[in-house]
C-alpha cells in the first residue's frame, strides 16, 4: 500500500512527491509519469522566467506571493539559476493598459524594486512607442539543471518513479484506500492501492474529477530563437497589452520569444484534445508575426535568427481572465483523499506546500 501516488511528473507533481517523502516522512510514496522523462511538457515548454511580480500588475495578489517566493526559489534551486542577466521591463505609449505612473506605483505598493535603465540599454528601443524603460530584478532557470537536480531528489528520498506510464482511472475502495489503474508502454494494465491520491496533470487534471474552477486551456507556441550579440544578455518585457516578451533560454542558449497576440493559436474550455494540437502544429508557425511586431518596439529583434517553436497546452482560471493571476488551483474530492492541483507559475509551488502543512500537520 503506497501512503500517496502522485499522477504527473511535471515540476509541481516531482516537487510534492519529494515534500511529502522528505519533509512529512511519508512512506511508499509512488510519482506516475506518462512522457519517457519528468519535466518535460509544460514544466520545459515555457520562459523559464522566476518572477519577482513585475509581471502582474493587473493582480496584486499573485505579484506580492512571487515577491515572497521568489527568495524561497533562488535558495532552493540556486544551482539551476541564471543571475547575470539584465532584465528590462518597458512601457508602450500606445495599447497600453498601465501608464507609467500606475506601473511604479504598482511596484511600490508590492515592494519591488525598479530603476530607471542605463541610456545604452534605451537606444535599444523604438522611442517613439515606448514610453519608458526600466531595470528589473529578476531570473531565469535551466530546466535542464532543474531535470537534474530533480531526478537526483527523487532517488535520495526513495520516491518510486514510473515512467512511460499513465493513469487510466482512481476508484474509492474504502474511505482510507484508492486503486489507480495504470499503463505502460506495452499496453499492459496494473494497479496501485494508496491512502492519498495527487493529480498533478496541469491540462488534464479534469481527467478523474472535475475541479470546481472553471478552466481555459490555450494551444500557444513559444518561438526559440538566437537573438543579435546586442541582446545576448538581456531580458525585454513590453507592459501590458498586447505585446511581446524575449527572454533568456539557457538550456539551449537561445531566447524565447512569445506575443500575448500570437502566441495562444487556440482556446478553448474543457478537456484538452491532443491529437488536434499535434496535429495543428505542424505547419502553423506564427514566428513571422511576432518578429513582424516586436521589431517595431525593438527594432533589433528583426536579426534574430528562428531556431524551432515548443509547443504546449496551457491552463488558467477563467475567474483570472481579466487580471492575468495565477493563483495556485488546490481542490479535494469530497472524501478528502484525493488532490487536485494545479499551478500557473514555477514558483508558486510553496503556496502548494503550505497547502500540504494545513492538510497534513
Amino acid at each position: 500500500m503506497n501512503n500517496a501516488v502522485i499522477i504527473g511528473g511535471g515540476f509541481y507533481g516531482t516537487s510534492i512527491a519529494i515534500y511529502l517523502a522528505k519533509k512529512k516522512s511519508f512512506k511508499n510514496v509512488t510519482l506516475i509519469e506518462r512522457e519517457k522523462d519528468i519535466h518535460l511538457r509544460a514544466s520545459s515548454v515555457n520562459q523559464a522566467r522566476v518572477h519577482m511580480g513585475y509581471h502582474y500588475p493587473r493582480s496584486i495578489s499573485t505579484a506580492f506571493r512571487s515577491k515572497i517566493n521568489l527568495p524561497k526559489f533562488l535558495n532552493d534551486w540556486n544551482d539551476c539559476i541564471i543571475s547575470d542577466n539584465i532584465h528590462l521591463y518597458a512601457i508602450s505609449e500606445i495599447n497600453s493598459k498601465i501608464t507609467t505612473k500606475q506601473y511604479e506605483k504598482f511596484c511600490k505598493k508590492v515592494g519591488i524594486n525598479i530603476e530607471d535603465t542605463k541610456d545604452s540599454f534605451k537606444k535599444i528601443f523604438n522611442p517613439r512607442l515606448i514610453k519608458k524603460i526600466y531595470a528589473a530584478e529578476e531570473y531565469v532557470f535551466n530546466v535542464n539543471k532543474i531535470i537534474k537536480k530533480t531526478r537526483k531528489e527523487l532517488l535520495k528520498n526513495k520516491v518510486n518513479l514510473l515512467l512511460n506510464s499513465e493513469a487510466k482511472s482512481i476508484l474509492e475502495k474504502s474511505p482510507n484506500e484508492f486503486s489507480i489503474t495504470i499503463q505502460d508502454k506495452e499496453k499492459s494494465y496494473k494497479k496501485l492501492k494508496s491512502r492519498y491520491v495527487f493529480n498533478c496533470t496541469y491540462s488534464d487534471i479534469n481527467q478523474f474529477f472535475k475541479v470546481k474552477t472553471s478552466l481555459k486551456h490555450e494551444f500557444a507556441e513559444i518561438a526559440l530563437v538566437k537573438v543579435p550579440k546586442q541582446l545576448r544578455n538581456i531580458g525585454i518585457t513590453i507592459m501590458d497589452g498586447p505585446f511581446f516578451s524575449l527572454m533568456p533560454y539557457p538550456s539551449e542558449k537561445l531566447h524565447s520569444l512569445t506575443h500575448v497576440r500570437y502566441t495562444p493559436h487556440y482556446s478553448w474550455i474543457g478537456n484538452k484534445d491532443d491529437k488536434k494540437s499535434l496535429k495543428y502544429k505542424i505547419e502553423n508557425t506564427r514566428i513571422s508575426r511576432m518578429i513582424r511586431d516586436s521589431k517595431r518596439y525593438v527594432p533589433l529583434i528583426e536579426k534574430s535568427n528562428y531556431f524551432r517553436s515548443l509547443y504546449e497546452v496551457k491552463t488558467v482560471s477563467l475567474d483570472n481572465e481579466n487580471d492575468d493571476g495565477r493563483p495556485i488551483i488546490f481542490e479535494k474530492d469530497k472524501n478528502s483523499r484525493v488532490f487536485s492541483i494545479l499551478g500557473g507559475k514555477i514558483d508558486n509551488i510553496y503556496d502548494v506546500f503550505s497547502k500540504l502543512d494545513e492538510e497534513f500537520l
